[in-house]
């Protein structure tokens, strides 16, 4: 980010015409600015935290009423002076008062950089910074409590908890080295060892969490195939509870992969519906679609196999499944129209005698659908959520906590190996630097450029 000391301005509010828009400015000028264009009350007057009524105004011209929302530094969410302006929604007004703003000294504010200044006054951590864009993308129930539980710093502190006792120990190594020629010990080996098996068991923990926290954050991928007519499409709209997939008797209706999204217990599942599989198609686009299907089946982390259980058993669905060279470890088959071979009101879920990854559904009939939503929950998450414990989202944080752990283990090894306290002292230093990435205690400039350009404009 250039030029930090500017004061910058931006629409934060989303983009269109609404009943209210609200403009953000934040730097050391932001009240010398509104307030040249502002007429009301004597912004430098009113305290902090506090809202006033007025119009602003570009050379003697009315632009709109706005109601002026006062935030002084440091009491703000960048550390600076904020002034927050809510105006009419119209897009014209929006920008015209963000024009007559940088007219008057502001500079548009580049993606992320509220929260790259609030990072950078000690507002909030990277991690926190991080949870911000979470949160604001945030379309389930799971993706917003997880990236509150990251907001309000409890990831936060289950590192810094592990970065106070290793910089314990580095101080310890240190004074050893200062007083090397005494040949004094500060930093007790075993007690050390003993440390660094207990944070390598809490690392490990994190690491692990990693597994359903990308779950929660990027959501489950859930392709629908089978052979045609099985009645893919028409699950897809019992799943979805609208008609969004075209279902007919036709063989090869759908050609080309439908994605659509639904919550379950607040996880967000893409579902993929796609072509239907079936060997010597005489139809080119048709197996252009099937090749789409086998290659969904690929990057899908669980497949839904559906067939026509008045018409295939389950060991020829089985069959049919190995035909196309498709491994059944993460594939649920899923036995349709079950109501042409059951009543209604005996319908089972799931055929125990047969195979605990069978379940039984009449999508027309909408039944064994929840059911089914529940087993595809289960397999993504295993149970219920547990947000009380710290958990590993994001992909950056991962990576970093892969080299902590890696860093911390050779040190481990090397003072087991009687290594000298210069060599553990270094070793232990990179630990720091690895766990220090990703809260921003230890960064760059290009790795922060790189974060928070990712963020939305006005955030």
């Amino acid at each position: 980010m250039d030029y930090i000391d500017d004061t910058i301005a931006a629409i934060c509010s989303p983009i269109g015409q609404g009943a209210i828009a609200i403009i953000r400015i934040s730097g050391s000028r932001a009240f010398s600015i509104v307030s040249s264009v502002f007429v009301g009350k004597d912004l430098s007057t009113i305290k902090s935290h506090s809202l006033t009524l007025g119009h602003i105004v570009s050379e003697g011209k009315l632009i709109d009423q706005v109601l002026v929302s006062i935030f002084r530094n440091p009491k703000s969410y960048t550390g600076e002076d904020v002034i927050e302006l809510q105006c009419h929604g119209s897009v014209f007004i929006q920008k015209s008062i963000l024009t007559v703003l940088i007219k008057a000294g502001c500079r548009h504010a580049n993606p992320g950089e509220f929260s790259y200044r609030a990072f950078l006054n000690n507002k909030i951590d990277l991690v926190q910074a991080e949870s911000v864009a979470d949160l604001i993308a945030s379309s389930t129930e799971a993706q917003q409590i997880s990236a509150l539980s990251n907001l309000s710093g409890q990831l936060t502190h289950s590192l810094k908890d592990v970065k106070n006792k290793l910089l314990h120990v580095s101080s310890m190594l240190q004074l050893e080295l200062d007083f090397a020629e005494e040949d004094v010990v500060f930093a007790d080996r075993t007690e050390f060892d003993k440390l660094i098996s207990s944070l390598l068991h809490q690392t490990n923990q994190l690491l692990n969490s990693f597994q359903i926290g990308s779950i929660i954050r990027n959501g489950f991928k859930v392709a629908i195939i089978g052979a045609p007519n099985a009645g893919k499409s028409t699950l897809l709209n019992a799943l979805l509870n609208r008609k969004r997939a075209i279902v007919s008797d036709i063989p090869g209706t759908t050609r080309d992969t439908i994605e659509e999204e639904v919550s379950i217990n607040g996880l967000l599942v893409h579902f993929i519906d796609t072509a239907g599989l079936r060997q010597n198609s005489n139809d080119i686009i048709e197996n252009i679609g099937i090749e789409r299907s086998i290659e969904q089946v690929r990057i899908a982390q669980l497949n839904l196999f559906v067939y026509d259980a008045s018409q295939y058993s389950f060991n020829e669905a089985q069959q049919h499944l190995e035909t196309f060279g498709i491994n059944s470890e993460k594939v649920f088959f899923v036995a349709n129209k079950i109501d042409k071979v059951l009543p209604m009101n005996t319908l089972e879920t799931k055929d125990k005698n047969t195979d605990s990854k069978l379940i039984s559904i009449s999508a027309q009939f909408n039944e064994g659908i929840e059911e089914l939503k529940q087993a595809i929950f289960q397999t993504a998450i295993g149970s219920n959520i547990d947000f009380e414990k710290p958990m590993i989202t994001n992909v950056r944080h991962f990576d970093a906590l892969c080299l902590f752990k890696d860093a911390l283990s050779q040190t481990q090894d090397s003072m087991n190996n009687g290594l000298p306290t210069d060599l553990l002292s270094f070793e232990l230093k990179q630990a720091l630097i690895h766990l220090g990435s990703i809260t921003g205690d230890i960064t760059n400039d290009q790795q922060l450029d790189y974060i928070f350009s990712k963020f939305c404009i006005g955030k």
